[in-house]
């Protein structure tokens, strides 16, 4: 498995480019901010998911500038709520912004497997 690791945005929230070292695709984990810098992280490998740990806004704020037609974007389904609520999500309480995400696109839970880049993922 190939990993970068970035600290991204005002609360240094990890993000991590993972893919297989075969693959021309990658998976964004908790793209928080700075999407210009995730995207160069990626190099050629084009997005084919973004998967986030939970719904707060410093895990969510750069997933709607990464976002085009055939990503994926997976969250637990007990936070998805959270994308599209900035009381939720803790934007407007600590920011004062409305900071929020398109609707995913898959749902899951604790147990399910996914696949992406080459890569199977376990939700846990």
């Amino acid at each position: 498995m190939e990993l970068t690791e970035l600290t991204v945005g005002m609360l240094g929230t990890q993000c991590y480019v993972l893919s297989a070292p075969e693959s021309d695709t990658c998976v964004v984990i908790d793209p928080g901010a700075e999407p210009e810098r995730i995207r160069k992280a990626a190099g050629s490998r084009r997005i084919e998911a973004i998967l986030l740990t939970h719904g707060h806004f410093d895990h969510i704020g750069g997933v709607t500038p990464l976002m085009q037609e055939g990503i994926a974007l997976v969250i637990h389904r007990l936070d998805a709520p959270m994308l599209q609520n900035s009381e939720l999500n803790a934007g407007l309480e600590l920011t004062g912004r409305n900071v929020t995400a398109p609707c995913a696109t898959r749902l899951v839970g604790d147990g399910d497997t996914l696949t992406y880049a080459g890569l199977d993922l376990r939700v846990v």
